[in-house]
């Protein structure tokens, strides 16, 4: 299974550096998913039967559904179902391996940045409430 998911990892980073990427440079996201590919960490990992192929998969899997939901239009149906995705893969993945919660700032950086609206809506008040609450 570890090999799989280490596999599976590799082709949503592609995924991931495709969405990054301009569509005439692809070689370059091929070329960063091969070196991932072949890393000695990765590989290593895949052959064990360990959580962090795993845990590299969900993370992978969250970089692809961030960088897609920063492509979408704002406030669009679309947009609100690729937030709500990449929230509950995030929350599986937390129940994989707890390093995946050194993520969270990072994410939620990444989408109160990108979409300021979404922090002064009536139902995020939770939201509003962590984010204060960690910035005292």
């Amino acid at each position: 299974m570890t090999a799989l998911f280490g596999a599976a990892s590799v082709a949503l980073f592609y995924r991931f550096a495709a969405l990054i990427v301009p569509s005439e440079q692809r070689f370059f996201a091929a070329t960063a998913a091969l070196l991932f590919a072949f890393s000695p960490t990765l590989w290593q990992q895949s052959l064990s039967c360990e959580v962090y192929s795993l845990t590299c998969l969900f993370l992978a899997a969250l970089l692809y559904l961030a960088a897609l939901w920063h492509q979408t239009p704002q406030d669009t149906r679309e947009s609100r179902g690729l937030l709500r995705l990449l929230a509950f893969v995030y929350g599986l993945s937390l129940t994989n391996h707890l390093t995946m919660a050194l993520f969270l700032p990072g994410f939620l950086f990444f989408v109160l940045t990108r979409r300021k609206s979404l922090l002064w809506r009536k139902e995020n008040c939770c939201v509003r409430w962590s984010v204060s609450s960690c910035c005292r």
